[in-house]
């Protein structure tokens, strides 16, 4: 089985100015107990946002103006597919606007760990952040992302390990210090947990990759549909993430 998953920061399509930005994220912001989180490969809709997903990947990293608008193009069209999709929804106004002042609520916190990822944070200095009560911080906290706070706080650094695994020649040990984790072996522990692999191991395959992928340029497929029997025998549904996507400070990653 193959999963391509996809992270991204809603700034990317609501720094644009256009008035209608927040319209791209109705899916996401619509989402309530009742929400349809799969969508069926026979609709089609899975493998046209895969082809776009590839499409971001092949202009990453991004560092020129045009592969700039590239992303925000593709990540435009993908999603329209997602609009288009559930169209016909019954979301509800009131679902969107309280997911609206749900995240307003939370997004000092998120500020907050992007600046200071290596300080120790506890849920009371979180919840203190967001100015609420610790269960009630806990509960909301939950409700937005879908995860605890501690679990998604050690996604959060263990991304960023990722990041500066990848792109400087740090120590395991100070990139656990870096990120927040005062133990090295517990750093490695609770990466190989969320990752599945260790560090030092995740260092040499992703530099083997980027080596290849230098080698080998990527060459994107055709957007025409694909027959079902070509991408074997597995069903290959979408998943629209149950947690809101101001939530997922990640980087885009396919």
């Amino acid at each position: 089985m193959t999963i391509a998953a996809l992270f991204f920061e809603p700034d990317l399509i609501r720094c644009d100015g256009a008035s209608d930005s927040a319209e791209y994220l109705a899916p996401f912001l619509l989402q309530d107990e009742d929400f349809p989180h799969i969508v069926p490969a026979e609709t089609g809709v899975p493998r046209q946002v895969l082809d776009l997903m590839l499409r971001i990947r092949s202009e990453l990293p991004a560092s020129s103006a045009r592969g700039k608008l590239a992303l925000k193009t593709y990540m435009k069209m993908l999603l329209m597919q997602l609009v288009n999709q559930y169209a016909s929804y019954a979301g509800t106004a009131e679902t969107y606007q309280r997911q609206q002042q749900n995240l307003e609520r939370l997004r000092p916190l998120f500020r907050y760990l992007g600046e200071n990822c290596g300080n120790q944070v506890q849920v009371r200095e979180a919840s203190r952040i967001c100015g609420m009560s610790e269960s009630h911080f806990m509960s909301l906290f939950k409700r937005v992302t879908g995860l605890s706070f501690v679990t998604y706080l050690n996604h959060f650094r263990i991304e960023r390990a990722q990041a500066l695994l990848e792109k400087t020649e740090e120590s395991m040990a100070d990139i656990s210090q870096q990120v927040g984790f005062c133990d090295q072996s517990y750093f490695g522990t609770v990466f190989r947990r969320i990752v599945g692999m260790t560090p030092a191991i995740y260092r040499r395959r992703i530099r083997n990759d980027t080596l290849v992928h230098q080698q080998q340029p990527y060459h994107m497929p055709p957007l025409n549909p694909v027959s079902t029997t070509a991408l074997g025998p597995q069903r290959n549904d979408l998943r629209i993430g149950e947690a809101h996507v101001d939530a997922l400070f990640r980087k885009v990653r396919a």
